[in-house]
């Protein structure tokens, strides 16, 4: 991918994300305000207790935008579709493995 997140980069990733060939890029987020550290802080700590650091914060606000913004139902769709494939497959390696010991 070029780094932009264009039309072509979105179709290339929902492509390789059916084909199982997805690796995610890794975004280091650099938070230099300190009253906006202080804020996230504060944020995390009341939502979620003193346990939650900063970066488990920004995981935790971007599962909560992909569960609930509107424009993102097709990558929930295509979340909930490979989570089932990885379930089923799980399935059928362990129902392998136990008829294997009988």
């Amino acid at each position: 991918m070029s780094g932009s997140w264009n039309a072509h980069d979105q179709r290339a990733a929902r492509e390789a994300a059916c084909q199982g060939t997805y690796s995610p890029v890794r975004y280091t987020v650099r938070v230099d305000d300190d009253h906006a550290r202080w804020r996230y802080r504060l944020a995390s700590a009341a939502l979620w207790g003193q346990s939650v650091g900063l970066p488990s914060f920004f995981i935790l606000c971007t599962e909560y935008v992909i569960r609930h913004h509107r424009g993102l139902k097709d990558v929930r769709r295509t979340i909930r579709l490979v989570e089932r494939e990885l379930r089923k497959q799980k399935r059928r390696e362990r129902l392998a493995r136990k008829g294997s010991k009988l």
